[in-house]
């Protein structure tokens, strides 16, 4: 772990200490710095909280979690192979009025947006993460979006997004988009009303029976495999 860093005891209080800002819609889009996070704002930690869980339900252990950082928006780290991979992040918006793009165009310009930044130097070794404020989530397709990415040098690029929100339970999607994945893999993360603790659930399986996530730069990559069951829930 990079030092001066600062974390979560654990993934539970963290959420907790995230509770605020996602029953406060307005934080994804607007929320402020967080001094004592290295300037992370809302929906960064948010996004990296989403995706730590899913690595653990992924690999079945307790070994992710993640810090801040003050040169990139966050770490995703393995504590037991003391491992991190730096993280970066970008938001889709709402549409405004008359905007025809799908949300599958609109991820794909947040990527090359990213990756117009700085290039190979700037995006060589991270992992891009987009949380999706498109609206109506749940009726675009992460396949789609995967064959569409345009050329970039992330190791990875994520989406997040609220599902659902109702009754006080709070749902999110988790997708990684791997072009070389037949049918990319997504998740549920689905939070317990009291914000103490929640339930994920994959929704749809890759085609491909091992898949690589390749977080960063250093050390192996975290390979996943998942046993296949038809039929596939497929988008």
């Amino acid at each position: 772990m990079r030092k001066n860093v600062r974390r979560f005891k654990n993934l539970k209080i963290a959420l907790e200490q995230l509770k605020p800002f996602i029953l406060d819609g307005t934080q994804i889009l607007r929320g402020k710095q967080i001094g004592r996070f290295d300037n992370a704002r809302p929906r960064e930690l948010i996004g990296n909280w989403l995706i730590a869980v899913v690595a653990n339900a992924t690999s079945g252990t307790d070994d992710f979690t993640f810090t801040s950082d003050h040169d990139v928006d966050g770490i995703v780290y393995n504590a037991r192979l003391q491992e991190d991979w730096p993280m970066e992040h970008i938001i889709v918006p709402p549409a405004a009025p008359g905007d025809t793009l799908s949300t599958e165009e609109r991820i794909c310009d947040q990527v090359q947006k990213k990756q117009d930044k700085g290039g190979a130097q700037y995006a060589r070794g991270k992992t891009l993460v987009v949380f999706n404020e498109l609206g109506d989530n749940t009726q675009w397709h992460p396949n789609k979006a995967a064959r569409m990415l345009p050329k970039h040098d992330f190791n990875q690029v994520w989406v997040v997004g609220l599902l659902s929100a109702r009754d006080a339970h709070y749902s999110y999607y988790v997708t990684t988009l791997e072009p070389t994945v037949d049918n990319v893999p997504v998740w549920v993360v689905d939070i317990a009303p009291d914000f103490s603790d929640w339930v994920i659930r994959q929704t749809q399986f890759p085609t491909l029976v091992t898949v690589r996530f390749e977080f960063g730069s250093l050390g192996p990559p975290l390979t996943v495999h998942f046993f296949m069951k038809p039929p596939y829930r497929l988008t």
